[in-house]
């Protein structure tokens, strides 16, 4: 699932480790591992970033490419099956459900990107 939402992440923009890791709410190493994966499978490209050659970008490859195509073609055809089997004053609840949950979801988002609260220590 990981390498999953990596592949969709950059189908989107190339993006920086740090960057990647930030927008998937991911620690570095763990991410780093994962993109790890992806580069030997051919997937993902890492690339110098042509202003700082300290940094990497990571993009999509060819294959990363097809793979993200494969994922959405699945994607479409299952949700095309489940909607299939509902009515159409159905699938309008569910569209209007999910825009209301995505709107809430949108401005929680900020929030939880933020800094989390320290745990206060206890006293024995």
């Amino acid at each position: 699932m990981p390498q999953c939402h990596v592949l969709l992440e950059l189908s989107f923009a190339t993006q920086s480790l740090s960057a990647l890791a930030a927008t998937l709410d991911l620690d570095k190493s763990t991410l780093s591992r994962t993109v790890d994966g992806l580069v030997r499978a051919g997937m993902v490209v890492r690339a110098e970033e042509p202003k700082d050659r300290r940094s990497l970008r990571l993009e999509l490859s060819p294959a990363g490419r097809e793979r993200v195509r494969t994922i959405d073609a699945l994607c479409n055809a299952y949700y095309a099956r489940l909607f299939g089997r509902m009515s159409g004053a159905d699938q309008q609840q569910i569209e209007r459900a999910v825009r209301l949950l995505a709107g809430a979801m949108a401005k929680c988002a900020p929030s939880l990107a933020g800094p989390r609260p320290a745990v206060p220590m206890r006293t024995v």
